[in-house]
């Protein structure tokens, strides 16, 4: 169990490189786990090339919210592609979630 929205947030990016879509979602409440996708989700952590992970900033609006923005870099038919957002996660009941996220660029 992640003690920090930034643990959350690396182990969530493991998971995906690892397509481990059932973590994924077991680490999601809501706005970010209502119209998810796991096939889809799936599909695509399995045909991208995982580079790099960068946190820029975390960031804390009391005990139980948080904020991490990052960058990661990945290959996709052999182009190089990047996600940068801010995620925000919760802490409910004494666990993190990932529960939204802003792209950034």
């Amino acid at each position: 169990m992640a003690a920090t929205p930034e643990q959350l947030m690396r182990s969530r990016y493991t998971a995906y490189s690892m397509a481990n879509i059932l973590y994924i979602k077991s680490t999601m409440r809501g706005k970010a786990a209502q119209d998810y996708d796991e096939t889809s989700a799936a599909i695509w952590a399995r045909t991208v090339k995982w580079l790099e992970l960068t946190v820029v900033t975390t960031e804390m609006a009391g005990e139980d919210k948080g904020f991490v923005e990052f960058i990661v870099k990945y290959s996709y038919e052999g182009m190089l592609e990047h996600i940068h957002e801010k995620s925000e996660f919760h802490l409910i009941k004494g666990v993190w979630y990932y529960v939204d996220g802003d792209m950034l660029s």
